[in-house]
């Protein structure tokens, strides 16, 4: 935003060095290094077919993979957007993620058009109101993810201990029919969600709004997973049955956002200087599933997890039917008018 400051990384990728060798790959590049132990896409988009290739040869190998897929990443606006619906110039948007023909080859759908709407997690915001009405919002684009409300895998060891999580605009995946591979959850929504059109997100969204129109669909969606099974690759031989092989290590999440720093940490006065502090458990999550995957988790059950700030449940439960309420007669009451 500002040309003269010197671009700076997110936090996450200093702690990361600090653990593991850790080499950026140019989103130009044509192949993988030959030495990669896991391969971490941080919001792939536009890769090239040679990549692509190398990417499906290594997954089919039984390499270790994290992917970090996004229907709307905020922090990289560098997408087309819509049309401009008062004339003019095209406006930017977010943009997704993307990894070509590969998920649907390895038995998952993506649809990078859609986020998921969350009403039971959705993160409160300031509502754009003169005075009138509740102050704050639930926007259902970002999620707080709380172990209290079962959004964790309480089995597996990625998120054993986790207790909230800060996600912004997720997707979710499912499997597709016929797939030789499944989908273990790490990370679901509630119940109270659905799956929504990136659109509604365009030209300055209105929470208020949003959580008006808002309609469940009745069941859960899959923010985050395991991939295991069978692979099929997505570039067989002219003639010939794709190359199959078994997915060593795969972790697919539906945002990439989660990691930005205001997402999860916080900078704040120390006795000898400024010090980042954790307000959730992204970084934590994110350190969990390198270490997994690079069979060393052998730090996932010593790392400190402060005791984050929750909401009272039984507070939320009555502040939430009450705001429905209100809106629910606002709503009459404009539609009278």
């Amino acid at each position: 935003m500002n040309p003269g400051r010197p671009a700076q990384g997110w936090f996450i990728l200093e702690q990361l060095r600090q653990l593991f060798d850790v080499e950026v790959i140019g989103p130009g590049a044509e192949s993988l290094p030959a030495d990669v132990s896991v391969l971490v896409l941080a919001h792939p988009k536009a890769l090239s077919e040679g990549m692509l290739r190398s990417i499906d040869a290594y997954a089919l190998g039984g390499g270790s993979i994290l992917a970090l897929m996004d229907p709307w990443c905020e922090s990289d606006p560098t997408a087309g957007g819509e049309p401009n619906p008062f004339g003019g110039p095209q406006q930017g948007g977010p943009a997704s993620s993307d990894l070509g023909p590969l998920l649907a080859a390895w038995g998952v759908e993506w649809n990078p058009k859609e986020f998921v709407g969350d009403r039971g997690a959705a993160m409160r915001v300031p509502a754009r109101r003169d005075g009138r009405g509740p102050q704050t919002v639930d926007f259902i684009a970002y999620h707080q993810v709380l172990a209290e409300k079962g959004g964790f895998a309480t089995e597996d060891p990625l998120t054993q201990g986790l207790e909230v999580l800060l996600l912004g605009v997720p997707g979710s995946f499912h499997s597709a029919p016929g797939a030789t591979t499944r989908l273990t959850p790490l990370l679901h929504s509630t119940a109270d969600s659905a799956l929504m059109p990136t659109s509604k997100l365009q030209f300055m969204p209105d929470p208020e709004a949003m959580l008006r129109e808002f309609v469940p669909s009745g069941g859960e969606q899959l923010l985050a997973a395991r991939l295991q099974g069978t692979l099929h690759s997505a570039f067989p031989e002219e003639g010939a049955e794709p190359a199959t092989g078994e997915a060593g290590g795969i972790v697919l999440v539906g945002d990439a956002d989660f990691l930005a720093d205001q997402f999860w940490v916080d900078t704040r006065p120390m006795q000898f200087g400024m010090a980042p502090v954790a307000m959730t458990d992204n970084g934590s999550f994110m350190m969990n599933v390198i270490e997994g995957l690079s069979g060393s988790d052998a730090l996932m059950s010593l790392r400190s997890r402060g005791k984050h700030t929750r909401p009272f449940s039984r507070v939320e439960e009555l502040r939430k039917a009450a705001e429905e309420s209100y809106l629910a007669e606002e709503n009459a009451l404009q539609q009278t008018i």
